[in-house]
């Protein structure tokens, strides 16, 4: 069932992440903050998404710029789905100059 595959795709992402965790590999502990985050958005838990990619952006910008930038375009999503239009925006700016390799902060 599509339940029992989400719930079995939850429980794999929180291993992996733990896993990383255990080890220090920081930038896939980034990789599968963010896909928790697109997982429970896609569940419609936009609390926990924004929670899980806004760990995802922040580890991301020091380890994985260029995967930050896909973090910060589902981000963008919970916060228009929140109605944060104008933060959501911005995201997605910050977001594209990072997935062509230029960080916003530079």
């Amino acid at each position: 069932t599509i339940a029992g595959n989400v719930s079995e795709a939850f429980s794999c992402y929180e291993q992996a992440l733990a896993i990383h965790r255990e080890t220090g590999n920081r930038r896939f502990e980034a990789c599968e903050l963010g896909n928790l985050g697109s997982l429970v958005y896609e569940l419609g838990n936009l609390a926990a998404a924004a929670q899980h990619l806004e760990e995802a952006v922040k580890l991301g910008d020091e380890m994985w710029p260029v995967a930050a930038g896909a973090f910060r375009g589902w981000l963008a999503l919970v916060r228009a789905d929140q109605g944060q239009t104008e933060e959501a925006k911005a995201l997605l700016d910050e977001g594209a100059l990072q997935r062509r390799g230029r960080h916003p902060i530079e």
